[in-house]
């Protein structure tokens, strides 16, 4: 009977949440149309190469560089959906709903699994109005995917900890993660961080966790053969995913490589100096960069490593932008929000990092390995996006689900005070 009423909550959950991503989705869409559309066109430019010259794209050369430093998994799927029902975007912002819904699903099964089911039901009801899971929608962008398969990553290898007969959540988790980075490159930073959650979270011992880890290690890696293989043809050496990785494995195998830094921007004192003289230089994106800040009457310059660190974590946990301010390295501007985009950000996120404190708090307290495993994973996501990679707010978003669960988990301790924990 219980697991009668669960099915039917889940249900329930998943079918109001479904219903306001497809109301705005297709609403913003018939009214808004691509208008909107940024780096959207480079994962419609990748499916189109995809569809010309096969799935494996052998003639990089006829791709434009951003285009092609794309990990393949999303204009894959943008590819599939033009095979199946032509150039229409309507499908694909129908399977980003259905996407979309099924996370408040997993952070309904994380909050049960962390803490208990109050806590899940009020989490997974916030995340049916949070703003952050519906805005993506109607965009061909590869973010309502990564929040959706990130925690369900997390949520797979926590069954997997706790269960003897681990091997068909394994196997499962293994081809989700693989998914996972050839959606986003960046995650293969995780590779070591689950087979070691493996370990350290396994209920029965060490050796049972590293059979584990090791069948994950060994699964990700024959699922990540194919495009290894193709990488391996069409760059003549080993390429994990996508480009961007070469700046790391190039160093690592011997070559020289010829790319920058993850979405490093590259800029002489000579060039700065230009633009802010008002002078025109060679690239024109840069320069309409840099103008938006100036307008405002900021002066860009490079950053030093620990202001960048502190202004891209200002950026990173943002609940609001009232001013105009330069990002990253200190050539990235971004404009101040609408009132509007600001209401619905501080309403739906920001008025809970309060009590996410709070929550982390007491799973601290309470010696919760679970919860202290997933705050481990949200630091090390904030410190690869403040310290090495590009930063924007957008990149946190993957991890809003435990930021919800959290936050949940707070205010429950602060008004049921009587109730435990169902992890200890």
């Amino acid at each position: 009977m219980e697991l009668i009423k669960t099915r039917n909550l889940v249900f329930y959950l998943f079918f109001f949440s479904l219903l306001i991503r497809l109301i705005y989705g297709i609403v913003y869409f018939s009214l808004v149309g691509t208008s909107n559309f940024d780096d959207d066109w480079a994962y419609i430019d990748y499916a189109h190469k995809f569809l010309q010259q096969g799935i494996f794209i052998p003639y990089i050369s006829q791709i434009n560089e951003l285009t092609r430093s794309l990990p393949p998994a999303f204009p894959a799927i943008i590819a599939l959906n033009f095979v199946i029902f032509g150039e229409n975007y309507i499908p694909l912002i129908i399977i980003n709903a259905v996407i979309s819904a099924f996370v408040t699903v997993i952070i309904y099964y994380l909050a049960v699994f962390l803490f208990n089911k109050k806590v899940a039901i009020l989490a997974s009801l916030w995340s049916l109005i949070y703003v952050y899971f519906i805005s993506w929608v109607p965009t061909l962008l590869k973010e309502n995917w990564l929040q959706f398969v990130f925690p369900f990553v997390v949520l797979m290898l926590l069954y997997a900890s706790k269960e003897k007969k681990y091997f068909p959540k394994i196997i499962l988790l293994s081809f989700l993660f693989a998914f996972l980075i050839h959606l986003d490159e960046r995650y293969f930073v995780y590779y070591p961080v689950i087979a070691l959650g493996l370990i350290y979270l396994d209920n029965e011992s060490i050796k049972s966790g590293l059979k584990k880890a090791s069948v994950f290690v060994l699964l990700v890696f024959v699922f990540m053969i194919p495009w290894l293989i193709r990488n391996y043809s069409v760059y003549k050496k080993p390429v994990i995913i996508s480009e961007r990785t070469a700046v790391f494995t190039d160093k690592i195998f011997g070559y020289e490589t010829k790319y920058n830094a993850p979405m490093e921007i590259q800029i002489s004192n000579e060039t700065l100096d230009s633009v802010i003289k008002g002078q025109n230089i060679y690239d024109i994106t840069l320069q309409n960069e840099l103008n938006r800040g100036i307008k405002y009457g900021l002066i860009p310059h490079r950053y030093s490593p620990i202001k960048k660190a502190f202004v891209d974590f200002k950026e990173f946990w943002r609940p609001f932008r009232f001013t105009p301010m330069f990002v990253s390295e200190g050539f990235r501007s971004e404009e101040p929000w609408s009132l509007k985009h600001n209401l619905s950000i501080i309403l739906t996120y920001g008025i809970l990092l309060p009590f996410f404190i709070v929550g982390l708090f007491f799973g601290f307290k309470e010696k919760n390995k679970y919860a202290v495993f997933i705050f481990f994973i949200m630091f090390i996501h904030t410190l690869i996006h403040t310290t090495v990679l590009l930063c924007q707010y957008r990149y946190r978003v993957p991890i809003d689900s435990f930021v919800i669960i959290f936050s949940f988990y707070g205010l429950f301790k602060l008004f049921f005070k009587k109730d435990t924990p169902v992890h200890s």
